[in-house]
């Protein structure tokens, strides 16, 4: 891990640094990447699957705090976790509807799981 990522995981707690650390290993991208702009598809994934997996272990935690981690609004974080879990067929851990914003859920931006 680089100063830069060692920057970024000293801010988290503990379990979530975990998580972070976990999927960026798991889908091949540097942790500084998920907190980036980036937009690439493996950027993309490795972050939706962490926020992912930081809600289901903790649902009563809100997504503005998940989206202060990150970097990012509360409603990227609530649509990512909302299309994460349609790509993957997870189960919801919100009613956020993406149908509307998503022509076929199981494909988004060229990714299919």
């Amino acid at each position: 891990m680089n100063a830069l990522e060692q920057e970024i995981m000293r801010g988290l707690p503990p379990r979530v640094r975990k998580i972070v650390a976990d999927e960026s290993d798991a889908h091949g991208v540097p942790i500084h990447v998920m907190f980036s702009p980036s937009r690439q598809s493996k950027a993309i994934m490795a972050r939706w699957a962490a926020m992912y997996r930081i809600r289901e272990g903790n649902p009563r935690l809100s997504f503005p705090k998940i989206g202060d981690w990150f970097g990012r609004n509360h409603t990227t974080v609530l649509s990512g976790v909302a299309r994460y879990a349609a790509i993957t067929g997870k189960p919801k851990l919100t009613e956020y509807d993406i149908s509307s914003r998503v022509d076929n859920p199981a494909l988004y931006n060229g990714m299919q799981l």
